[in-house]
């Protein structure tokens, strides 16, 4: 049940990761050519940039934790068997799960306070870009229970290898 859920929730980030990345570059072209040709740029551009790219980390670290793609040092786990790695892993991630509640409850506490703050060049409540850090931060949360619960279940089973993928 849960690993068809964030199958489709990995599509859904993919294509809102491809939009955003596609709107991020024709914008900022637009705005090169604009300046470059006509001396004259976009105002939004930067600022509208710097916060879509909020978005593009927060779900974009989604997908890494999914995949297990962060940056990590294995310089004393590998010295580990493959089951007490795969125990540290599971601590690891328990931690990082603690650490994503503190951190998106804290941010749903700004959201209020951002409602009705706006962006300096255009029109738009800051609520919409701060709303990034507690998705994405409840996001991580399902990839990483997802990641325990596959370390576990192949820890039952006894078949604990190097890389157990997430969902």
């Amino acid at each position: 049940m849960l690993s068809n859920v964030l199958k489709m929730v990995e599509k859904v980030i993919y294509i809102f990761l491809s939009l955003i990345s596609f709107f991020i570059i024709a914008m900022v072209t637009c705005d090169v050519i604009l300046r470059k040709f006509f001396g004259r740029s976009l105002i939004i551009t930067e600022e509208l940039a710097r916060y879509l790219m909020v978005w593009l980390v927060f779900m974009g670290s989604c997908l890494a934790i999914k995949d297990d793609s962060h940056i990590s040092i294995e310089l004393l786990t590998k010295k580990l068997s493959s089951r007490s790695r795969c125990y540290v892993n599971i601590l690891v991630h328990l931690i990082f799960i603690i650490f994503l509640i503190f951190l998106g409850v804290e941010t749903l506490g700004l959201l209020p306070k951002q409602r009705y703050q706006t962006c300096i060049t255009f029109d738009v409540s800051m609520f919409y870009f701060y709303l990034a850090m507690p998705v994405g931060c409840a996001l991580m949360i399902l990839f990483l229970i997802s990641r325990i619960t596959n370390e576990l279940s192949a820890l039952r089973k006894g078949g604990y290898t190097d890389k157990i993928q997430g969902a």
